[in-house]
């Protein structure tokens, strides 16, 4: 006994591994990792709000050569990554020529092709689509008629926040009048910018360490050293743990 006090031994180091808490990928911390500046929800993934105008000339004969349309256009946006996906797409549209008023619907499908990744990190990504349905004619002149037609497009998204696009329709038979080429610009509409600048943040400045699994829940761990004892250290609430 020393002053008072029973002097113990320091207990023997254990070596033992520490127990591995499964790491969480990114993908399941975040809500929407790929794509958290969205800011329209929908089945968990998040989209953004476009607008703009497609610009189309009408290129066939039988009265409509030369003739254009304008046309107002709004979109949900989805930034997406390198390779191929489906795609549908639904146009309709028209024009009217020496008295004739000719309109179509087309609901077509295909596939899209995003020649590299649509990060943030990305300034400009090229892209192609090509795409076959039916086209729903109806013309004040030859009647209505169902054809099946085909489209493709090229274009580029620059940044996330805009694209810029050109497009073919081929319609054969009685319904080719509506072929056409179009030319579409659409731009994202800056409802906030939080989420925009939440996501610049963590690419910017990453958090150290890890996240990791704890009974169900999700924490942040920042692990240095080695040995024997282990020290935790809890930090207070938008502190690094």
């Amino acid at each position: 006994m020393t002053g008072g006090l029973w002097a113990q031994e320091p207990p023997a180091p254990n070596h033992e591994p520490l127990e591995q808490s499964p790491e969480i990928p990114l993908e399941a911390w975040d809500d929407d990792w790929w794509y958290p500046e969205g800011t329209i929800k929908v089945g968990g993934r998040r989209y953004s709000l476009f607008a703009g105008a497609t610009v189309r000339l009408f290129t066939q004969a039988d009265g409509a050569r030369g003739a254009t349309a304008v046309e107002p256009e709004i979109d949900l946006y989805r930034p997406g990554h390198k390779g191929l996906q489906l795609d549908l797409d639904v146009a309709w549209t028209g024009f009217t020529r020496s008295g004739n008023v000719t309109r179509f619907v087309a609901p077509t499908l295909g596939v899209r092709r995003a020649f590299v990744d649509s990060a943030r990190a990305a300034r400009y990504v090229p892209f192609g689509a090509v795409r076959v349905g039916p086209y729903f004619t109806r013309s004040t002149a030859y009647g209505s008629s169902t054809v099946l037609g085909a489209n493709a497009t090229v274009g580029v998204e620059v940044a996330r926040v805009a694209t810029l696009s050109a497009r073919y329709d081929a319609v054969p038979g009685r319904a080719k009048a509506v072929s056409n080429l179009s030319l579409r610009v659409m731009v994202g509409v800056p409802v906030s910018r939080g989420p925009v600048t939440r996501a610049k943040m963590r690419d910017d400045v990453p958090a150290p360490g890890r996240l990791v699994d704890v009974d169900g829940h999700r924490m942040h761990l920042v692990c240095l050293g080695s040995g024997s004892p282990t020290v935790v250290f809890d930090s207070g609430l938008s502190a690094l743990t």
